[in-house]
């Protein structure tokens, strides 16, 4: 299963998983009355509503994600209709080809511990024939009772050529209470990365074990050490968005072959609705909202599809000398899938790393009319990007095809009268040269391998 998971990965070049979470509050009045309708206000009714709601969003982003997350409690707090909702949830996914990761977080020991692998990733024998419970692809493990609550699973990983995502560091603010605790010198998180790293090396894909572990985008140091410990496991990064986690955030949970990590967001997507940003799609499109959600997550993690060329170009894994070489590669498939929203998501991305404060938005100008009246006026800038005493103001334009879309492209930077260099960053292949108003115009894999591009 972790073969397919990183084929899905390759195909979408989407490193991203939906959490779905659903609470009944999120859940879209329209929603909840045509359950309530046929079920009444019971447990039936919460569990149908819930289930509808995951069904309308799953169908608006099924074809931009390889995976999902239902996490198990928010059904079980409906009891059995809920499990019920948690199944028809995962076999619905699955129907929809998307790897479905059962977020349980169990945790036992010995038959109690194997009763719940089967459960979720095995087959239970019934007289002469064998059922699959939950069926899930791959399962959350909370590792705390060691290796006598960990085998079980991973013997039915084997067996079912499944997976699990073990807990690490986690992503809730009160995880280093006991995770960062230090034992012989070294926090706890460093000593169970190290023991999923040798549960894996049993149960290897092609390149990565079926043993991964679930590390949190709000601790991006320690994701970063934990990174080397456990090269050959995929790692689960939950935390991102509605708890803080952030795409600059992630680069260093990837590997150098632009693979090993999946990120999660669960309410900032299915939940995108009830967001500012959101808000024009209302109630009655809350799918849409959560597909847009998943576009812009798809951007904020860095190229048009996630993962490269931030963890190849940033790490200096692709160079000028290697850009005509890579064939199918990474580099090549980022340029063949950066587009214009993403290419902004890169560029402010990589200003960030290489340490300039970057604003965002508009740049004040004061302008006088034809009767000298001073008027102050706002103009739209990309980006307007500070180092020192040194500014820049960066303008993202995906394509130059004509002349009057390049007088479009640099009309604010005409207008903004002061000495600092104005660049404009294109996909289009030319290279960098100063327009007769000194304006720098260079290719976006020239200002991404060269981190002098902007002093040229």
């Amino acid at each position: 299963m972790i073969q397919k998971l990183i084929q899905k990965i390759q195909k979408t070049h989407a490193p991203i998983v939906v959490g779905l979470d659903p609470m009944l509050s999120y859940v879209p009045a329209h929603i909840q009355k045509r359950a309530f309708e046929e079920h009444g206000e019971t447990l039936e009714g919460a569990a149908e509503a819930i289930w509808q709601y995951n069904k309308e969003i799953v169908d608006h982003v099924y074809d931009l994600i390889p995976a999902v997350k239902p996490q198990i409690a928010m059904y079980e707090q409906f009891g059995i209709p809920g499990l019920m909702a948690f199944k028809k949830t995962v076999d619905y996914c699955k129907s929809k080809d998307l790897v479905v990761i059962g977020d349980i977080k169990r945790g036992d020991i010995g038959s109690t511990s194997a009763a719940y692998a089967v459960g979720h990733l095995g087959k239970v024998k019934v007289g002469n024939n064998s059922f699959a419970g939950f069926d899930e692809d791959f399962v959350t493990v909370n590792p705390y009772l060691g290796t006598d609550g960990v085998k079980p699973f991973v013997d039915v990983c084997k067996e079912e050529k499944k997976g699990l995502f073990i807990l690490v560091k986690t992503s809730n603010p009160s995880s280093g209470e006991f995770q960062d605790r230090l034992i012989d010198g070294r926090p706890l998180y460093e000593l169970v990365g190290e023991q999923v790293a040798k549960w894996g090396e049993d149960c290897m894909g092609d390149d990565y074990s079926y043993v991964g572990a679930v590390v949190g985008a709000t601790y991006p140091e320690q994701g970063k050490v934990l990174r080397k410990i456990m090269p050959k496991s995929f790692i689960l990064v939950p935390g991102y968005g509605a708890q803080g986690g952030k795409g600059a955030d992630l680069v260093h949970f990837f590997n150098e072959d632009g693979l090993g990590a999946i990120v999660n967001s669960s309410r900032g997507i299915i939940a995108a609705y009830k967001q500012e940003q959101y808000a024009k799609y209302g109630e009655e499109h809350f799918a849409e909202a959560s597909r847009a959600a998943v576009e812009a997550m798809i951007a904020d993690i860095g190229t048009d599809h996630g993962y490269v060329p931030i963890a190849l170009v940033r790490r200096g894994i692709c160079r000028k000398g290697l850009a005509m070489d890579v064939g199918n590669g990474p580099l090549e498939r980022a340029r063949e899938h950066i587009h214009a929203h993403s290419m902004e998501n890169v560029i402010y991305n990589e200003l960030r790393m290489r340490g300039y404060s970057v604003d965002v938005g508009v740049v004040i100008i004061a302008e006088k009319d034809q009767e000298g009246k001073v008027t102050r006026k706002q103009l739209e800038v990309d980006f307007v990007c500070n180092l020192g005493s040194s500014r820049y103001y960066i303008q993202s334009a995906y394509s130059l095809p004509d002349e009057a879309k390049r007088t479009q492209e640099i009309r604010p930077f005409r207008k903004i009268d002061d000495s600092f260099k104005k660049i404009v960053v294109t996909k289009d292949i030319v290279q960098p040269h100063y327009d007769e108003y000194g304006i720098l115009t260079v290719n976006i894999y020239d200002f991404l391998l060269d981190p002098q591009i902007l002093e040229k």
